[in-house]
């Protein structure tokens, strides 16, 4: 719509229910001031106002990337973080944290009094089990693209002492990116297959014949792995999972028993953590089990639109 347009379908109250980008996504900040100021105002005047839901993934401290994009001094970016989140998340009726990650990064950065003013819930982006995932198991998947802050050069490194262990399982990579590369010498090893940029029905398929997938996400400049799509789809499917503590979902992964390791870990312990998840005993359905009946963003969704308003079947929804 356009900033302005957007502005005044709000003054005009043709919505009644925003999804907004969450108070994190900095590039967002000027969008995201003007319309929660209008609808402050409203709210003052006590004009009709919408209601300004939204969704937070982010687990990389907003004040430090502020301070590493625009050069200013710690101390400052964290006021001005804490000022700006604060006063956008005092606008908001609802708020739907996908991590535990990202709970923590809210709690940490915004005073207690703008970070409770919003009904908030801790709905964990975890999916639902699909009804194709097979029993028997073997080898190791990599999916993504192909780049140091998802640890793909972890993985090329690690997997040839893994095969060592087991002579008999295999690495498939899925995906793409600037390190293709190191993804064409790994496939000079007989174990390791590169399948570069494949369809979705194929990951689908690989996926859900794999006993394990391996996503060793890395820090990087202004990121932070949020969640991980790919651990979100392997998952569905019933697969181990071997990653780093950068994801959002550390916690809920070790305690169900995968394999989280330090994101500093040598390269023998990911070669370890590789071998020990292929030789572990079979567990897709326990795997299966762990997940939720509802898959978690469709419940984070159905949390935000539960406003009360209007019928969610009838709501006018719009996106900010």
């Amino acid at each position: 719509m356009g900033l302005r347009n957007l502005l005044t379908a709000v003054a005009r109250n043709e919505f009644d229910l925003i999804e907004i980008p969450e108070p994190m996504a900095v590039r967002n900040w000027p969008q995201l001031l003007a319309l929660t100021t209008l609808v402050k105002f409203q709210r003052l005047t006590r004009t009709r106002s919408a209601e300004l839901v939204t969704y937070c993934i982010e687990n990389y401290p907003v004040d430090h990337k502020l301070s590493e994009f625009t050069k200013l001094p710690p101390p400052l970016a964290k006021l001005v973080s804490r000022s700006v989140v604060g006063y956008i998340l005092g606008s908001l009726s609802k708020v739907a944290y996908g991590t535990g990650g990202a709970l923590d990064n809210y709690r940490d950065i915004a005073r207690p009094r703008a970070f409770s003013r919003p009904e908030s819930k801790l709905i964990e982006a975890i999916p639902s089990a699909r009804p194709d995932a097979e029993t028997e198991r073997s080898g190791v998947v990599f999916l993504g693209t192909f780049e140091r802050r998802k640890g793909f050069d972890i993985v090329c490194d690690a997997w040839p002492e893994a095969a060592t262990e087991r002579p008999d399982d295999s690495l498939l990579i899925l995906g793409k990116g600037d390190l293709l590369d190191d993804a064409v010498e790994a496939s000079n090893n007989a174990s390791v297959e590169v399948i570069v940029d494949p369809p979705r029905q194929m990951i689908w398929s690989r996926l859900a014949s794999a006993k394990v997938l391996i996503l060793p996400s890395q820090p990087a400049r202004g990121f932070r792995e949020q969640v991980g799509l790919p651990i979100v789809e392997a998952l569905s499917l019933g697969c181990e999972i071997v990653t780093s503590d950068e994801t959002g979902i550390a916690d809920w992964l070790t305690r169900h028993g995968h394999r989280v390791l330090p994101h500093d870990a040598k390269q023998l312990e990911w070669s370890r953590a590789i071998a020990d998840a292929l030789s572990a005993p079979p567990r897709v359905s326990e795997i299966l089990k762990s997940l939720p009946k509802h898959d978690g963003r469709l419940a984070a969704d159905e949390f935000l639109m539960s406003t009360g308003v209007i019928a969610p079947e009838t709501r006018s929804r719009g996106h900010g």
